[in-house]
């Protein structure tokens, strides 16, 4: 792998070949800092390999693409850095801020690079890096299998997967937790009560039978309707009972005056008959009064024959004789009104008993139909006892139905809040266990756990070689030396700790390379055992330390573990 850095900050131009350990030696200001910064610009493939904390805490750019050009060498219009390896390469051109490459070269983390340490992420980011950097991320295989030993429904399992690989844990953490909650809620609206854990395993409601889980849904639910309809069918009854008495009584109240209607017809039509004969005898009287024709009877009005027009006699509507030749002497005024006077005693006589014969049916009518008003009363009457006699074979109240329907209402009532109550209470325990599994402590503490004894081992292994005291990672992924937290060490001892750290994360990532400036903070036992360290491992290690005088660095070439360059007046060249 070889490197080549023209009008780079404070480098002019530089050569080398990546290989075991390369120190870039030199005193400050010389561009030991900007060959590492090349290097590492261009296998993170970060262009502005300035890096900082943004407001969000996630790593950011620390100079704007604007002020790129003050990367470049002074008194120059560009810049650029090559990595090649074989026929795979890596450039980085300024001020474009441009990244090109071929093939598949190298790649490595901002981490490995040295650009960024893990320890100066905030918390969360440092524990989410260091969790990324030793694979202590359930992979989604692990995830699928820990669903599925759960219960999860697998139709679910691959969605809820993608969610986590799209939002992340705590995202569909959180989703879980409103879940949840929503269960809960649930449960609280069929018991009204506030839910609990233990109160959810054991909640009965207030009309709880014992027994009544055993009967079954149709069971209540064909006792219910068969309540309904006793009770209406008892309704029903009581109505129609009570409006036919109602109705017959109201009949029977009418049977005196419906007798003295039948007795006044009855008296009418009596009164009638009597009254037709003392008629039919009066025109029967007039009649008579009539005088005596010849034939025996009276003569009545002289009339025509319709065929030899003769005269003729007609007595009651009978032809009495037929007057041949007849001669008469012409009768006196007297007589002619004595015979008017009989003839119409005879008219008015006839004409009485026809109008009074008129009358008769009216009489009879009025006179049935009174009977029958009263043969019905008196049916209402005989129907009114009986009823009364005899009254509905269930004789309870309407609200003893009434009371057996709320029974078995609160029956079903009560089945409905405790399936409904234990069927929440369940899936608020399923999903409980959801949320522990998502949960910062669940299965990526497990995980974590896991991956920390490994990454611990390896560390250890590093601080061994390099003859360090202990680093470390503790289950709440704070950082240690010896036991002491980061931050109360001492500048050179954090360095160690740095080192140690980053050397670690490029072991876990597979980097090839790993870039460590600023060494000279080490005293000559911790310079010692870094390049110690560095000698042992199968990784290239580009180092950059300050040094004053060429023959203070160290000459790797003689020890055989890389190679030291002296680097001032923005060139580089070869320790002697």
């Amino acid at each position: 792998m070889h490197a080549s850095i023209l009008q780079f900050r404070g480098i002019d131009k530089a050569e080398f070949n990546l290989s075991g350990i390369i120190l870039m030696a030199g005193p400050n200001g010389s561009g030991k800092t900007s060959i590492c910064l090349a290097v590492a610009a261009a296998l993170s493939g970060n262009p502005i390999p300035f890096l900082r904390i943004g407001s969000n805490g996630k790593v950011a750019a620390a100079i704007t693409k604007g002020e790129a050009g003050r990367m470049v060498r002074s008194g120059y219009d560009t810049g650029g850095v090559r990595i090649k390896d074989g026929e795979n390469e890596i450039a980085v051109i300024w001020p474009q801020v441009e990244v090109k490459s071929k093939g598949k070269p190298p790649v490595i983390s901002i981490y490995a690079a040295g650009l960024m340490s893990i320890l100066d992420l905030p918390q969360k980011e440092q524990i989410r890096a260091l969790a990324d950097l030793i694979k202590a991320i359930p992979t989604e295989a692990e995830i699928t299998e820990a669903f599925k030993d759960l219960g999860m429904p697998e139709d679910r399992i691959p969605g809820t997967v993608e969610r986590i690989r799209l939002n992340g844990w705590d995202s569909v953490h959180d989703a879980a937790k409103e879940y949840g909650a929503k269960l809960k809620g649930q449960w609280e609206s069929f018991t009204k009560e506030s839910y609990g854990s233990d109160k959810g395993a054991k909640w009965l409601p207030v009309a709880w039978e014992d027994g009544l889980e055993n009967v079954a849904d149709v069971t209540l639910t064909n006792a219910l309707a068969d309540a309904r309809q006793t009770l209406e069918t008892r309704l029903q009854s009581v109505a129609v009972a009570d409006s036919v008495i109602a109705e017959l009584e109201s009949v029977v109240a009418t049977i005196e005056q419906r007798q003295s209607r039948v007795s006044e017809a009855a008296r009418l039509v009596e009164t009638h008959f009597a009254d037709e004969a003392k008629l039919a005898e009066a025109l029967k009287g007039a009649v008579a009064a009539l005088p005596p024709v010849e034939g025996g009877g009276p003569i009545t009005e002289p009339l025509a024959c319709p065929h030899c027009k003769k005269p003729v006699n007609i007595v009651q509507g009978q032809l009495v004789k037929v007057v041949k030749n007849a001669k008469k002497a012409e009768p006196t005024a007297e007589e002619v009104a004595a015979l008017e006077a009989l003839r119409d005693a005879v008219g008015d006589a006839r004409s009485a008993l026809t109008a009074h014969n008129t009358a008769k049916p009216l009489l009879t009518d009025a006179l049935t139909t009174a009977q029958f008003a009263l043969r019905t009363a008196l049916e209402a009457d005989t129907r009114l006892k009986g009823i009364k006699a005899a009254p509905p074979a269930d004789t309870r109240p309407v609200d003893s139905f009434r009371d057996e329907i709320r029974v078995i209402e609160a029956r079903i009532e009560a089945r409905r809040q405790k399936e409904g109550a234990d069927r929440c209470h369940a899936q608020v325990q399923i999903n409980q266990r959801y949320i522990d599994l998502l949960a910062s402590t669940g299965l990526r503490k497990r995980k974590l756990l896991r991956a920390l004894d490994d990454f611990n081992a390896k560390m250890a292994e590093l601080c061994t070689n390099a003859g360090y005291k202990l680093v470390s990672v503790d289950e709440e992924m704070t950082i240690r030396y010896a036991g002491r937290n980061y931050y109360l060490l001492s500048a050179s001892e954090q360095y160690r700790v740095r080192a140690i750290l980053q050397i670690a994360a490029a072991f876990s990532e597979g980097a090839p390379v790993v870039i460590l400036d600023g060494a000279d903070i080490l005293d000559s036992a911790g310079r010692n055992g870094l390049f110690a360290l560095l000698g042992k491992l199968d990784i290239i290690a580009l180092v950059g330390m300050m040094m004053n005088k060429p023959e203070q660095a160290p000459n790797l070439q003689k020890f055989d573990l890389g190679m030291t360059y002296w680097v001032e007046g923005g060139t580089i060249k070869e320790l002697e």
